[in-house]
């Protein structure tokens, strides 16, 4: 049977069988290697991978040029201990950080012939700057120490103090011997250098031939090299030659040609003279003109420029012109009135051709001033103000006078209108037919000058006033009976009366009776009052006999106003009719009553009157007043109080008040104290019994005393205060408090609560408590400082700045500074002894700590946009390093700096100062070159839009142009024959530019032209971009009568031909060509195209328009020695005709091409 043992052992068998058939076999993992090299390379033996079942890996050394390695780490700070393999049955993905140390290297200073440098050799560090390095010195002529290099002769690189060091193995820096420079002064005397002249040399630079400089007025006569300008000019710098240099220019004066220009005076003697510039003028020609006195001689014409005098200064650099200037003569102009009142003023001063101006004033009766004429009654030439001065001496002028019209009105003087109303009459002469009017109530007695009186006129009478004037007709008033009509059946005095029309009705009848309540008023001339009233003096209207009515009027009473106590009435008294109303009454006032209306009797007794009350008594009489006293409200402010009983009551002026709210109410800390009528107790105690004196609305304030406590004081462990009381009074300050202390506290102040509760009361605190109270001491416990010596950092906010006795135990927290990482807290400057960690409970003085740092290392990233950086920047620096930056180069522009930002703000950094933290980014600012435009302006002046400078940036530069007097300008060109022309630099150039003003000379109408003819037009809007030219000139030759063409017949038209102004050159050379063609036929273009005036080959037959202008512009002005006969043009107008001009009359024909006429060729340029 078999054991227990022997079972066990079976059954492990069956599982471990039974696993390994149901459990499949898992793949091998790999794990990768990562090789951080820091700029070395890996050795090819080193695996990227690694398995669980891996040997032990041997690592094999990297290699970095200029670096020795010391080992690879499994950390980035290389603290761990350095790995030489990586062990067998390791797992995970493995990180390997090479660590280096920087090789030194021996370097030796070659002197290449110039003194032993000190010290003849150096030791570096790859990687590191060169440092300070030796110098030397040379012994030669003319050259200097210019720097360490790599090669020989200044080949290879430069090497300074900040160059890194990039040669891995001992190396040899060789001085560089290279020639000195010199500067050049040039002493001009008020010229300008020509800019190809350098300011620096070598004694290796190839000869230099100086350019000449400029200098307006003067010719360069050379450079000197003294400013006695002694010995021979110095034509150039020669080969070899040292030192600085000053050279002297010397100038010689031109001579310019004066013209002299009579501004139409005679012709100036001498005609022109010449001038050295910078020398007086001296003699200056003569002239005259009639009816011009000579003021001098301009630069420019009519008086504008400057004044030219015998002793002015030539200072104008070309042959120019002087313009005379004349100012007109004066004469005396005398006014002959021819019978006329004395002219204002007699005589007057004129000048010689400008206008005579305001002319003298005279009158005569009768008269107008028809004008002032230069000979007697009208004759000679008439003169105006705007006459222009032609008389060269003294002389008079005579009034010539027309005899006036005038109107004559018609005045009918209260009769119809006149036919007509007026006329016109000749002064002397007679007046003629007469207006004729009539008068209801009068007979006409005819016409007279005045309107009462005067003279009669007749249509035969001569008129002797010398205005208009008026004739006034006068009459003679008829008579009529008048009956007076008694309506009442009282007693007449008489009942009719003869009475004139227009005058006044005299004596009237009478009425001795009277009617009860009215007095008798007037006679009318219609019943009841209607009609006129008619008094003695009234004048009669009525032009026939007629009948007048009498009229009775109601009496009149006055009316005295009673104020009853009020204010005087306004009026006091009035006038009223009886039997009509009152109409506006008297107004009055008084002080706090309302006024009720107007009574007959006093009290509102009898009857009320008002304004439409009609009068019925019949007598003086009086009116009074009647009144009712106001009522006003009186309101009750409790002045902080309670509210009282009662707001407000109703009170009656000059009542008593009665009872007033009740004195119920109350005010915390004060006693009431009464209604007064103003504020805190002032104006009038009002009780129940006073009298109502106000007449209006009005306040009554209630009155309040403050009441007086007593404060205890209690000093809470303090020393006693004597005495422990004071009195303090309700709404007012507690003031002044006794003085305690209390070992090692400090007194905070006097509270109403224990322990500093409550508030907190001072001298100036006001009471505002009721009742007697105690004030309660407070005490704090001293404060002790703790003092942070930062050195330039910043403290943590949870230190605290002091502690006391009291405080909790202290554990100092740690400060920041910007660049450092904290080392400690130290009681020491020199951080000896321990580092401090806090304060414990029930420490006492003050402390004082210092912070401990260790600076940190930041990176240093280039942005070079485009450019290529200085190999001695630095990549890394700290807080307490000086880091200078080096400048990194670009093509076409000029390095402006290294700035913190891509935007370029703030100022350019030179180096990283010291106190300087952060990794930074630089990025290199660069400003495109600025290349040099020299303008070659041939005498011209330049316009201040062309620039100086441009870049490869610069947005496409199109030339302005500049100018010269006396030429016009032809465009810019690249080279000095000018040949091609240039307009603008095209963004994107780079390089100096030189470009060549072109200029013609410019001519006026009228002008002689180049060629010797006469310039007779100037294309307008001339543009020398698009234009090929600019005038045109005809010439001095006249020739024929010619035909147009030999014989027409013999071709076709020419056909093309224009009529246009500029055309008769293509006009010539198309009928050239057709005449060529056709048998070779002469014509008048072909005689215009041989001729040799001046020149051969540039003239040709004018077109039409061309013709007219000849015409025009020199012919009508006498100019040109044209004949008055026809001319032939180039303008063809069909195969038989061409278009001339007759110079006779100006016209223009279309005539036959067999005709002869007259020739002048014409150029253009």
């Amino acid at each position: 049977m078999p054991t227990r043992n022997t079972i066990v052992a079976v059954l492990v068998i069956i599982i471990t069988v039974l696993l390994m058939v149901s459990c499949p076999e898992q793949p091998e993992r790999t794990y990768t290697i990562t090789y951080q090299l820091d700029g070395g390379t890996n050795a090819a033996d080193n695996p990227s991978t690694y398995t669980a079942e891996s040997a032990a890996i041997p690592l094999h050394d990297p290699s970095r040029q200029g670096y020795t390695f010391a080992g690879w780490f499994s950390d980035a700070g290389h603290t761990e201990p350095a790995l030489t393999e990586i062990p067998a049955e390791s797992l995970g993905d493995i990180n390997l950080y090479a660590k280096w140390s920087a090789n030194t290297y021996l370097v030796t200073f070659d002197a290449q012939g110039g003194s032993a440098p000190l010290p003849p050799t150096s030791t570096v560090t790859f990687g590191a700057v060169y440092g300070i390095l030796p110098t030397t010195t040379f012994s030669d002529t003319g050259y200097e120490f210019d720097g360490w290099y790599t090669a020989t002769n200044g080949a290879g690189t430069k090497i300074e103090a900040t160059t890194a060091v990039g040669t891995a193995s001992d190396h040899t820096l060789y001085a560089y011997k290279a020639a000195s420079t010199y500067g050049i002064t040039y002493l001009l005397d008020g010229g300008t250098n020509n800019a190809s002249n350098p300011g620096t040399y070598t004694i290796a630079t190839a000869t230099i031939t100086l350019a000449s400089p400029t200098k307006t007025g003067y010719t360069f006569e050379g450079w000197y090299g003294d400013a006695a300008f002694s010995g021979s000019a110095i034509p150039d710098i020669p080969l070899g030659s040292t030192g600085d240099l000053s050279l002297y220019a010397k100038w010689s004066a031109n001579t310019y040609t004066i013209s002299f220009d009579a501004s139409g005076g005679f012709p100036a003697t001498p005609a022109t003279k010449t001038v050295a510039y910078d020398d007086p003028y001296g003699a200056l020609a003569t002239t005259s003109r009639t009816g011009y006195t000579f003021s001098g001689w301009y630069t420019g014409a009519g008086g504008s420029g400057t004044l030219v005098e015998s002793t002015s200064i030539a200072r104008i650099a070309a042959n120019h012109t002087l313009y005379a200037t004349w100012t007109a003569d004066s004469y005396t102009l005398t006014f002959d009135t021819s019978g006329g009142s004395a002219a204002d003023p007699t005589a007057k001063t004129v000048t010689f051709n400008s206008t005579y101006g305001p002319l003298a004033s005279t009158t005569r009766t009768g008269y107008t001033l028809a004008g002032w004429y230069t000979g007697m009654g009208g004759t000679g030439t008439k003169v105006e103000p705007t006459t222009v001065v032609e008389t060269t001496a003294d002389h008079t002028v005579y009034a010539k006078w027309t005899a006036n019209t005038y109107i004559v009105g018609f005045d009918s003087q209260g009769g119809s209108a006149p036919v007509p109303t007026s006329r016109s009459v000749t002064f002397n002469a007679s007046y003629g037919d007469l207006a004729t009017t009539t008068r209801t109530g009068y007979s006409f007695d005819g016409w007279f000058t005045a309107s009462t009186g005067g003279t009669k006129v007749e249509s035969t009478t001569v008129l002797a006033t010398a205005a208009d004037h008026t004739l006034y007709a006068q009459w003679t008033a008829n008579s009529y009976t008048v009956t007076f009509l008694d309506t009442q059946g009282t007693d007449l005095s008489q009942t009719t009366a003869t009475v004139t029309f227009d005058n006044a009705y005299g004596i009237l009848a009478t009425i001795s009776s009277a009617r009860a309540g009215y007095v008798f008023d007037s006679w009318f001339t219609a019943a009841d009052g209607g009609g006129t009233r008619i008094t003695a003096t009234s004048t009669v209207a009525t032009a026939a006999d007629h009948q007048l009515h009498p009229h009775w009027s109601p009496l009149a009473y006055t009316v005295t106003f009673d104020a009853q106590s009020g204010a005087p009435s306004d009026p006091e008294s009035m006038e009223v009719v009886y039997d009509a109303p009152y109409g506006e009454l008297a107004i009055t006032s008084r002080t706090g009553y309302t006024f009720s209306g107007w009574y007959t009797a006093a009290g509102g007794g009898g009857t009320s009157v008002d304004a439409s009350t009609l009068v019925t008594t019949a007598s003086d009489h009086t009116l009074y007043a009647n009144w009712i006293a106001n009522t006003y409200t009186a309101t009750f402010d409790a002045q902080g109080g309670t509210d009282p009983s009662v707001a407000f009551k109703t009170v009656t002026y000059a009542c008593a008040y009665g009872s007033l709210a009740t004195t119920t109410s109350t005010k915390t800390g004060y006693d009431f104290g009464g209604w007064w009528t103003e504020e805190d107790g002032g104006g009038q105690l009002i009780e129940a019994t006073s009298t109502v004196t106000t007449y209006q609305d009005h306040t009554l304030y209630a009155y309040w005393d403050p009441i007086t406590y007593t404060v205890s004081l209690d000093t809470q462990g303090g020393t006693t205060v004597s005495p422990d009381f004071k009195y303090v009074t309700f709404d007012q300050q507690y003031g002044a408090f006794p003085e305690t202390s209390r070992t090692a506290y400090t007194l905070t102040g006097w509270f109403t609560g224990l322990g500093g509760t409550g508030t907190h009361v001072t001298a100036t605190t006001i009471l505002q408590s009721t009742g007697d109270h105690t004030l309660y001491a407070h005490w704090t416990p001293v404060v002790y400082s703790i003092t942070y010596h930062l050195d330039g950092g910043t403290n943590n906010g949870e230190n605290p700045a002091t502690y006391t006795i009291e405080s909790d135990t202290i554990t100092f927290a740690e400060p920041s500074r910007t660049g450092y990482t904290f080392g400690g807290w130290y009681a020491t400057t020199d951080f000896s002894g321990s580092e401090a960690t806090g304060i414990v409970t029930g420490s006492s003085g003050s402390i004082v700590l210092y912070a401990k740092w260790i600076p940190i290392t930041y990176t240093i990233g280039y942005t070079l946009n485009s450019g290529t950086n200085n190999a001695g920047n630095p990549s890394t620096y700290t807080i307490e390093d000086t880091v200078p930056l080096l400048n990194p180069t670009r093509d076409y522009y000029d390095f402006a700096g290294w700035f913190e930002d891509s935007a370029f703000t703030g100022d350019p950094l030179t180096a990283i100062a010291a106190g300087t933290y952060g990794n930074k980014t630089l990025y290199a600012k660069w400003t495109p070159t600025a290349y040099g435009i020299t303008y070659v302006l041939n005498s011209g002046t330049n316009s201040a839009a062309n620039p100086a400078t441009y870049t490869i940036e610069s947005d496409t530069i199109t030339f302005a142009e500049p100018t010269r007097t006396g030429y016009y300008f032809g465009g810019w060109f690249t080279e000095v024959s000018l040949e091609t022309m240039e307009l603008t630099i095209t963004s994107g150039s780079h390089g100096p530019w030189t470009v060549y003003a072109k200029w013609s000379p410019l001519y006026n109408l009228r002008d002689t032209g180049p060629k010797g003819g006469i310039i007779f037009y100037d294309k307008p809007a001339y543009d020398y971009r698009n234009d090929s030219w600019r005038y045109l000139e005809v010439s001095g030759m006249e020739m024929g009568p010619m035909k147009w063409i030999d014989d027409y017949t013999l071709m076709d038209a020419v056909g093309g031909t224009s009529i246009e102004i500029g055309t008769g050159k293509e006009n010539t050379d198309l009928i050239l060509q057709e005449a060529f063609e056709a048998s070779n036929q002469n014509s008048a273009a072909n005689a215009c195209d041989d001729i040799e005036y001046n020149d051969s080959g540039i003239w040709h037959l004018p077109s039409l328009k061309e013709l007219d202008l000849l015409y025009k512009n020199l012919h009508m002005n006498n100019l040109g020695s044209f004949s008055d006969a026809d001319y032939w043009s180039s303008s063809e107008s069909s195969v038989e005709m061409a278009w001339s001009l007759n110079f006779t009359t100006g016209v223009q024909n279309q005539d036959n091409k067999n005709l002869t006429y007259l020739v002048r060729p014409i150029r253009r340029f």
